[in-house]
């Protein structure tokens, strides 16, 4: 069938975990959840796997391009991010399908997010606010995109460093103050939280 082949097709791409068995010649028990006939199975079982590693590598490039395309103030204040993406991407394969109706960019953000919010705490160098900066700025982000209004809570008031950052200013500070955000769209509404 076209479409599990196409299927099994980009699982390779994007799985180094299933290139890894397919080089050990596993490939079958690995993809034994679609309908391949015997033809199909020869053709993924001839890729040349040096070609395949390059294809993916620039896959995964490619991705983490578009993760800090989706968050280039994060990515500017905290360079790691996009080594944390890839290290999360390593972890955990990117889908083959998304259903979010958000471009891959953003999407894959979304899906990092919790891991590259979990980096940049552990990181000594990221300003202690990054994790609530990623947050703050997917949501923006997302809601451009897609209308939905959507709610967070910040240990930081992270809409003035959002402020410095775009226009071109780089924060270097910001004192703990927990804050409730409201995102809708292209407005962005904020309040010292009572807790």
């Amino acid at each position: 069938m076209l479409a599990d082949y196409q299927e099994a097709l980009a699982r390779l791409c994007v799985d180094a975990k299933l290139r890894a068995r397919a080089r050990r010649g596993q490939l079958a028990e690995a993809l034994a959840d679609l309908e391949l006939d015997t033809g199909e199975r020869a053709s993924l079982a001839a890729i040349d796997g040096r070609q395949l590693e390059r294809f993916a590598a620039t896959l995964a490039q490619r991705r983490r391009r578009a993760v800090a395309a989706s968050l280039p103030h994060s990515a500017r204040l905290w360079p790691e991010l996009g080594p944390s993406y890839l290290e999360f991407l390593a972890a955990h394969p990117a889908r083959t399908s998304d259903r979010s109706g958000l471009p891959p960019g953003p999407s894959e953000a979304q899906r990092a997010a919790g891991w590259l919010q979990a980096a940049a705490l552990a990181d000594p160098l990221a300003p202690a606010w990054t994790a609530d900066l990623i947050a703050l700025e997917l949501a923006r982000r997302c809601s451009a995109l897609d209308g939905q209004r959507r709610r967070l809570a910040c240990s930081y008031p992270v809409h003035e460093a959002l402020a410095d950052l775009d226009a071109g200013w780089l924060p270097t500070r910001l004192d703990a103050a927990a804050h409730d955000y409201r995102v809708d769209g292209a407005s962005l509404s904020w309040r010292r939280s009572s807790a």
